[in-house]
């Protein structure tokens, strides 16, 4: 009876392990990790995103992953950046959360959402944002308006920003990425 049980509790476990590692292979997302430069983070971000740019400094620190439409014309993106206080004059995460409020010059610029957050258990602002940019600044096949999500925070003397932005025909569809990336979003020390 002891062998029995003693097997059945074997493939159930195997069966359990084989179950969780097909569910992880097949959220929907990747796992991003920071090792690198003055900051150490990770997170997870839809699998339709690939890199498209990565910066590190002894001050800062910027990586960003895109999503294309038919591999010419930007559709979605997101970004990471982390940098000392004072780098560019900032003090402090507000200070570049407002800053940016300022750049909205944009004709149809408008603030959607400001509120507060938590991620990673640290106290932050998040700023949702509309606005169409001029083409030839930017990567889009034509005018389409923009929506700019943006989460600004302080911790262990740097400033954290992480954004998503999308154009308005997928906003909607990216949100659960956005909300994926800032649930799963950690700072390792």
């Amino acid at each position: 009876m002891g062998k029995r049980r003693g097997l059945f509790l074997t493939a159930l476990l195997i069966l359990s392990l084989l179950f969780s590692i097909t569910s992880c292979e097949s959220s929907g997302y990747n796992k991003y990790t920071q090792r690198k430069g003055i900051a150490h983070f990770s997170f997870e971000y839809p699998e339709s995103y690939e890199e498209s740019s990565y910066y590190i400094d002894s001050d800062y620190t910027s990586i960003s992953h895109a999503r294309w439409q038919n591999d010419d014309w930007l559709e979605s993106w997101f970004k990471v950046r982390v940098f000392e206080v004072g780098w560019a004059g900032y003090l402090d995460a507000t200070d570049l959360l407002e800053h940016n409020i300022q750049l909205g010059t944009e004709e149809d610029y408008q603030i959607l959402e400001r509120s507060s957050i938590i991620i990673a258990g640290i106290k932050g602002e998040k700023l949702i944002s509309s606005y169409t940019p001029d083409t030839y600044e930017s990567d889009l096949k034509e005018p389409t308006l923009l929506i700019n999500r943006k989460v600004y925070f302080d911790y262990n003397g740097f400033i954290w920003e992480i954004s998503m932005i999308s154009i308005e025909k997928v906003a909607e569809a990216d949100e659960p990425g956005w909300e994926h990336l800032l649930e799963t979003f950690r700072i390792l020390d």
